[in-house]
């Protein structure tokens, strides 16, 4: 199915910026199974953060993640993580 979505896909969805994104993500997703499978000795609640640590760090440190994306990521985590959500949830 996504082999023939690419095949009808339009010229120019699938340039190098997307393919450059693409592979970046997946060194980062790498990253992040090879920290969870040398962490599953430990606990679980362990072993996910130091996953989404290095997946989140592998997204900064090669350029996928953009300076635009993590200001939204800011504003998002201050909107819904504020003190004023939590008092409305409960």
């Amino acid at each position: 199915m996504i082999a023939f979505g690419v095949v009808i896909a339009p010229a120019g969805i699938f340039d190098r910026h997307l393919v450059r994104t693409l592979s970046l993500t997946l060194v980062a997703g790498l990253l992040m199974v090879a920290i969870g499978l040398s962490a599953r000795s430990l606990s679980v609640f362990v072993a996910a953060p130091l996953s989404l640590m290095a997946y989140v760090t592998g997204v900064w440190v090669t350029g996928a993640l953009t300076g635009a994306q993590v200001a939204a990521i800011r504003v998002w985590l201050k909107r819904y993580l504020s003190p004023a959500v939590f008092r409305a949830a409960v």
